[in-house]
């Protein structure tokens, strides 16, 4: 054989052991690595931002990309200088994930829009008035994905109710008599929640809101709060929170005085979901700390030329509903270090690795499909 036909020959059996190579590996055929950066408000230990960290960076790692995450510590300030600092760095990411942390979200897009970074925001909007959504006023805003925490709040309000009267809790008028305890009013997220409790209450008559007050997120604060509603309104029989950590002190709180009340809340927290299983916690609705993993996978797509712009800009994440008939569905899927989240392919999520998928599927429900059949 001639020294030409036989370079041929091996340089043809190269190129097809690289293709088959690419292949087997898509992600590793896409080399550049990409990063994105999160901004989260609150510390390292945070229990929802924990997870949320967790989640993202288990997608990040199937899909090739990098993720720097960065803790505001509850400073809003300081979230604004995180963003400002990172966008106008030597080397900035290829792409941000912001929330609009206490009504923060237009100077964070601002930002990024001078700096041409690619921005998507997760879990707290902003008011769309002035920005009108992604793409609209802002360019460089590509995306966003927030939670329907108006519709947690009306499920949460409903699954409370129905707890106190299958236990016999209602007064003798046949009413349930309700407290709630807020977030942070200047959060998006407080709101809606109180919105979809109202319109639960509006549309049944077996219960009435004796009271609403913040407590701004923290199960601390709730605990005091609770001390003090418990004087003022002793027949109230649930307790209603806009998150689990507001749960959790009005548990601390009640066992302290030896009452029996119902509570649940929002966010699937570790403490919360081990209240639940012993029956103390009647329910929390969650799933929305996975955004974070959500906006990795279409970021992924948006860098690689599938643009989700062609199904939308404006994604919406349904929360789940975990009971103590639901928590071992969830456990036995679900644990282990980083929340288990290593038992997910993300990439089976892209539409550019899964060109013949027509719509995203997101959401607990979808994870949960595809964790069963490899368990099947």
């Amino acid at each position: 054989m001639k020294a030409k036909e036989s370079r041929f020959l091996y340089l043809s059996a190269l190129l097809a052991l690289v293709l088959l190579t690419v292949a087997a590996n898509p992600v590793d055929a896409h080399h550049k690595d990409y990063r994105i950066a999160l901004f989260t408000p609150w510390e390292k230990g945070d229990m929802f931002w924990g997870q949320l960290v967790d989640f993202m960076k288990a997608a990040t790692d199937d899909l090739g990309m990098r993720l720097e995450v960065h803790y505001a510590h509850g400073s809003r300030r300081k979230m604004k200088e995180q963003v400002q600092e990172t966008c106008g760095g030597e080397s900035p990411p290829d792409a941000l994930v912001v929330l609009s942390f206490r009504k923060s979200g237009p100077n964070l897009l601002r930002i990024a829009e001078e700096s041409k970074i690619p921005v998507f925001l997760i879990n707290a909007g902003v008011d769309t008035k002035k920005l009108k959504g992604p793409r609209v006023v802002l360019k460089h805003w590509i995306g966003e994905m927030l939670p329907d925490d108006e519709s947690a709040g009306f499920d949460l309000a409903n699954v409370l109710v129905d707890a106190a009267l299958k236990a016999g809790k209602a007064g003798k008028d046949g009413k349930v008599d309700i407290v709630a305890l807020g977030g942070t009013y200047t959060f998006g997220p407080a709101e809606q929640r109180e919105n979809g409790l109202h319109r639960a209450l509006k549309l049944r008559g077996d219960a009435r809101l004796k009271r609403i007050v913040p407590a701004h997120w923290k199960r601390a604060v709730a605990r005091e709060k609770f001390l003090q509603l418990h004087k003022i309104y002793p027949d109230a029989s649930v307790y209603w929170a806009a998150n689990d950590q507001i749960a959790l002190g009005v548990m601390d709180a009640s066992a302290e005085l030896g009452l029996d009340v119902i509570s649940g809340g929002v966010d699937w927290t570790s403490q919360a979901l081990e209240l639940i299983e012993a029956g103390r916690l009647t329910a929390s609705l969650g799933g929305h700390f996975m955004e974070g993993g959500w906006a990795a996978v279409l970021l992924y797509d948006w860098f690689h030329g599938r643009d989700f712009a062609e199904e939308t800009v404006t994604f919406r994440s349904r929360m789940g509903l975990l009971t103590k008939d639901t928590m071992g569905l969830y456990k036995k899927s679900f644990h282990g270090k980083g929340g288990g989240w290593d038992k997910i392919d993300f990439r089976k999520f892209s539409k550019v690795l899964n060109p013949e998928i027509g719509s995203y599927a997101f959401g607990f429900e979808a994870v949960l499909s595809q964790v069963k059949g490899r368990q099947d």
